[in-house]
């Protein structure tokens, strides 16, 4: 992520960069900006490399807005397109946090639309926004204590978080408050399974904990 000001402006634009050299020895790694989109959560990208899903508080128009949507675009700075549409009345909704599989095909995210109950989506980017590309498949109805005040410019706390997308894009694994703090939203629809995990942390959602055979890799201070 690269952080620049425009003119005489005080106003901080976020940009989505891609890293795109050879690792080799004696090369050296130069970023490329792929597209100017306003704030932006941090960014997933595919196993080839051919595109990237972000969350974005700008349509594809440009226009600012109050809430976070899944946003894709390619590599090269082409085919920019708003996944989904969440309101924009408030900042406390909107998008989380995002994950993408290898192939680009699907992704998983958490959100806030606008009430005490945080979601879990299944989302098929290549239909997006399709009527039935979007799927819920948990909500929150717990809930957490949030607290009182937030900094300006801080990550959101939220009750559901990290959640991070199996690679055929059959299940979703996310972290909750409370304990059992691991839990397993599958795409059939099934309810959701909770891991015996009372203490620990999942990477941020752009990073792999899954393996392709099912293994999840997580921190943890229990013994």
């Amino acid at each position: 992520m690269r952080a620049y000001t425009v003119g005489m402006s005080p106003r901080l634009f976020w940009w989505v960069a891609l890293l795109a050299a050879v690792v080799a020895q004696g090369q050296t790694l130069s970023p490329i900006a792929i597209g100017f989109q306003g704030p932006i959560l941090p960014p997933a990208i595919s196993g080839s490399g051919g595109s990237v899903l972000f969350g974005s508080s700008f349509s594809s128009s440009g226009v600012p807005g109050a809430a976070y949507n899944v946003c894709t675009a390619n590599a090269d700075g082409s085919g920019f397109r708003q996944l989904t549409g969440s309101p924009s009345a408030t900042l406390s909704q909107g998008i989380e946090s995002v994950s993408l599989t290898s192939d680009g095909r699907w992704a998983a995210y958490t959100v806030n639309p606008g009430n005490v109950h945080e979601e879990v989506h299944l989302l098929n980017v290549s239909m997006a926004p399709a009527a039935g590309s979007d799927r819920t498949l948990y909500v929150d109805t717990q809930g957490c204590v949030l607290p009182e005040y937030i900094c300006v410019g801080c990550v959101p706390y939220t009750c559901l978080r990290t959640p991070h997308i199996s690679d055929d894009g059959s299940a979703v694994l996310f972290a909750q408050s409370g304990t059992p703090m691991f839990l397993v939203a599958k795409s059939d629809g099934s309810t959701p399974a909770k891991l015996p995990v009372y203490s620990g942390s999942l990477a941020s959602s752009g990073k792999r904990v899954i393996s392709s055979k099912g293994q999840v890799v997580f921190t943890s201070s229990a013994p």
